[in-house]
């Protein structure tokens, strides 16, 4: 049987998120005597989740539907050290872990943070949620993943593993209703064809009315998307295919922003004041705005994927070829006031080819893989800036055409040195290339008058290295301690106006991690996972926005820190989940023109905890179920330099769900309450007070109230 197909059996609890295991029980059958093995891929092979020499988190499928999870944004509520920023409502999702993270708004510019769908690279941060239906899982892979991973990330991995064909003819269907319109369908069926081939065909349906309410026009941070995915499962003897196709369509208003005053940096608390064009919010609600342009948020992606499973006697060799093709285009008005000063529109129109072969093998001592790596995105990005207020009836233009070819071999082997420990060696050779047109209609003669455009080639090669030793004292326990080098490559900005080409390009980072852990059982019902690291970084990519300049920059950073991850069964049907994280960081050797001192930074709380209490007992002639989770974060800010008005005080959100199952399992109905104390904070903002005197802040989610039923066979 291909890897491919042997996948994770049901969901159960690990430390403080959900994954899969080979050999778990229903929800609310563990018992403090019986404490479900975990089982999971991180590292291109099946392990138990207490073997896994390294710090990872999950979540399965059905704990993401117990969470309400439909977006790329939701998923950190339960995963320790996990960080999103979501421009433009959520349509731009840039992932930081332990502090590492770029969240440049440019389509261009790729994360550190490597997003994958099961063996896919998702390059394009618009398209983060692609997957976000029909998911067997989420797996959270922290630190440097150069020699296991296609494309190589230095920060870590999110991985969405969809579910897949299986030999059974199965199906489910779901529907949720809630507050603001909210209305999802999602189903999945599939089944054997032959002896040999299988099949998975499944959907989603969503919408919204809109979060923020126009007073003049169409609602803002609204959803209209479907999905659609197929797959075929191909088994022989020595040789397995599953091919995957999906659709996306999506014609919605997700960007949207609340008119908040502010001067210099600062809020303005005079009662009579204005933004600098004369309006200002006729109440304090951050869900009503009167916006003059209509704003849209566009996209059509295709992604196709072949993935090939030989064997060669003891070797196996995995093949992936995936295509994406995506076009987006997303609008905002982001002076958020009924008078045309300042409107953004942005898009993409990118294909992108990978292709990845992969070999694997076992001996009485050691674990291998070796594989070899190639990236093509071909990419043309635009810019529009209109609107009265700033251009007088003009427009900004700028373009960028981009292709980036990335090629690598990487590889990694763990060899038992004794029958309690091991040692992981790794390496990763990456060369990338970047052909780069930059054009602008530069219509305010910046460094020259008349258009500019400006032609750059970059290449950079690196090394990566990881090198860790792993102590086994006693069953039930596994102590590492390691040293991971990643790399990234450099790029060039996209700004929103000209800058001196000098500015454009920017450096390839190296980041140099030390990282300990331990794994424990701690006795019948309970296990810990702890794990401490520090960073020091060479060129860390930093993203500065001072007003409308916006580019990323080489600075020097060091980070530190750790995460803890506890789960307990104490007595039967009871399941207990805690995590926390801790992180210090201090970036260094930023310019004078963007700052005067040290920083920290953005999206990188100093503290983060979460927790999951769910009771399941008989009843009903079925199974009755309540959960309350929540998760907590320090003061945090939205920017490499904050201002007073980018810095989030610590908040704390808690959801509840009560739900229904029927004996045979088939039935669930479910009552959910999300943002249970209605708590107000924002999960974003950009500090525009210098150009128009107001802010754009991004409100998070309000108390909302939904119900769900589903069905399968």
């Amino acid at each position: 049987m291909s890897t491919i197909h042997k996948l994770i059996s049901r969901p159960v609890i690990a430390g403080c998120a959900i994954v899969v295991g080979a050999t778990s029980l229903p929800m609310g059958k563990a018992s403090a005597e019986d404490l479900e093995e975990i089982v999971v891929t991180a590292q291109k092979r099946e392990q138990k989740l207490q073997d896994v020499a390294m710090s990872i988190s999950a979540i399965g499928g059905d704990r993401l539907e117990d969470l309400g999870v439909k977006t790329g944004l939701d998923i950190v509520s339960q995963i320790p050290g996990l960080q999103v920023s979501g421009a433009g409502g959520g349509t731009v999702n840039a992932f930081n872990i332990r502090g590492v993270t770029q969240n440049a708004f440019a389509a261009s510019l790729e994360s550190p943070i490597a997003v994958y769908q099961d063996e896919s690279y998702l390059s394009l941060n618009s398209i983060v949620d692609l997957g976000m239906f029909d998911i067997d899982r989420v797996e959270v892979m922290r630190g440097p993943q150069g020699t296991l991973f296609g494309r190589n990330a230095t920060g870590g991995v999110v991985r969405y593993i969809t579910a897949q064909p299986s030999k059974r003819s199965e199906g489910r269907v779901g529907l949720e209703i809630g507050e603001e319109g909210r209305i999802r369908v999602e189903g999945a069926v599939g089944g054997p064809i032959t002896d040999s081939v299988s099949y998975r065909i499944s959907g989603v349906r969503n919408r919204d009315d809109g979060l923020i309410k126009n007073r003049i026009g169409a609602n803002a941070m609204q959803s209209d998307n479907w999905s659609l995915r197929g797959q075929l499962a191909i088994e022989g003897e020595s040789l397995s295919a599953l091919l995957k196709a999906q659709y996306l369509k999506e014609d919605s208003n997700r960007g949207g922003y609340a008119h908040v005053l502010a001067s210099g940096g600062k809020y303005v608390t005079n009662p009579l004041a204005t933004d600098a064009f004369g309006y200002r919010e006729p109440d304090n609600d951050p869900f009503t705005a009167s916006l003059d342009f209509p704003g849209w948020n566009k996209n059509e992606v295709i992604d196709l994927t072949a993935t090939l499973d030989w064997k060669f006697g003891s070797v196996a060799l995995t093949s992936v070829t995936n295509y994406q093709g995506v076009k987006n285009d997303y609008a905002e008005d982001s002076d958020v006031s009924p008078i045309s000063v300042y409107h953004y529109n942005r898009g993409a129109d990118v294909d992108q080819f990978s292709q990845e072969l992969r070999a694997s093998w076992s001996t009485d001592r050691t674990t291998n893989l070796l594989g070899i790596y190639f990236l093509r995105i071909d990419g043309v990005y635009f810019t529009n800036q209109f609107g009265d207020g700033f251009f007088g009836g003009g427009t900004e233009e700028a373009d960028t055409d981009q292709v980036t070819t990335s090629y690598a071999v990487f590889g990694q082997t763990e060899v038992t040195l004794t029958d309690k420990t091991s040692v992981e060696v790794g390496a990763r050779y990456s060369h990338d290339k970047k052909d780069y047109l930059y054009t602008s209609t530069n219509i305010f003669g910046i460094f020259q008058p008349g258009p500019v455009n400006v032609a750059r080639e970059q290449s950079d090669d690196g090394i990566s290295a990881r090198l860790q030793l792993n102590y086994r004292p006693q069953d039930g326990m596994l102590l590492y301690v390691g040293y991971n080098r990643g790399i990234k490559s450099g790029g060039l900005n996209f700004p929103l106006f000209p800058q001196d080409p000098a500015l454009l390009p920017f450096k390839g980072e190296a980041l140099t991690s030390y990282e300990t852990g331990v794994k424990a059982s701690l006795g019948t019902g309970a296990e810990l996972n702890v794990s401490a690291f520090y960073y020091k970084y060479d060129d860390y990519q930093a993203f500065s926005f001072d007003g409308l300049a916006t580019r990323v920059i080489n600075v020097n950073a060091k980070m530190a820190g750790g995460e803890a991850e506890l789960r307990m069964t104490p007595i039967k049907g009871l399941e207990l989940n805690l995590g926390m994280s801790y992180l210090w960081n201090e970036i260094s050797d930023v310019p004078l023109a963007v700052s005067d001192g040290t920083e920290r930074a953005p999206f990188a709380p100093r503290w983060t905890a979460n927790g999951l209490a769910r009771y399941s007992w008989p009843a009903l002639s079925g199974t009755l179920s309540a959960q309350v989770d929540g998760s907590w974060r320090s003061r945090q800010n939205f920017n490499l330099v904050p201002t007073p008005v980018l810095e989030e005080p610590g908040y704390a959100v808690f959801n509840m769900r009560i739900a229904y199952a029927s004996a045979d399992d088939r039935w669930t109905a479910a009552l959910a309450v999300h943002n249970l104390t209605d708590e107000k904070y924002r999960f974003y903002s950009f500090d525009t007070s210098n150009d128009w005197g107001a802010l754009e802040d991004i409100p998070a989610v309000r108390r909302w109230y939904g119900v769900s039923v589903s069905y399968k066979w």
